[in-house]
């Protein structure tokens, strides 16, 4: 898992777009989707990874 830590400085730095940019939506939900329904991966090892 990977963990993020903000500090107050960082999210005062935070810029909200205008506008939602349907291309880059459309990529960011196929790509949560392939995460969420891909099956685990094998090393050549064969042991199994997330």
């Amino acid at each position: 898992m990977l963990r993020m830590i903000f500090t107050a400085e960082d999210l005062c730095r935070v810029r909200v777009a205008r506008s939602a940019q349907p291309t880059q939506e459309l990529i960011l939900s196929i790509n949560s989707l392939r995460v969420l329904t891909s099956p685990p991966r094998r090393s050549a090892a064969g042991e199994q990874r997330s």
